[in-house]
């Protein structure tokens, strides 16, 4: 939204910071696999890809883009698009 400052949620996060530790090897089979060894909770594959839709359209991530588009610093204290 424009002229909105927006915020990741914690889940979402959870998503970009396990796409920078998997760096090249992150895909949505071992993005859920990283939040799955972090969590008691179980990410559903529905809610992981839902979250990666909303980061792209964001602009956090890209499609095909193993690394994310904003710096860390950005995911921790929130962002503007």
């Amino acid at each position: 939204m424009p002229g909105q400052e927006s915020e990741l949620g914690e889940f979402e996060q959870m998503v970009v910071l396990a796409i920078l530790r998997l760096d090249d090897r992150a895909y949505g089979v071992t993005i859920r696999r990283e939040i799955c060894e972090c969590r008691t909770e179980k990410p559903t594959p529905g809610a992981l890809f839902t979250t990666l839709d909303r980061l792209e359209e964001k602009g956090v991530v890209s499609p095909g883009s193993a690394i994310p588009l904003l710096s860390v610093e950005a995911v921790r204290s929130g962002f503007s698009p």
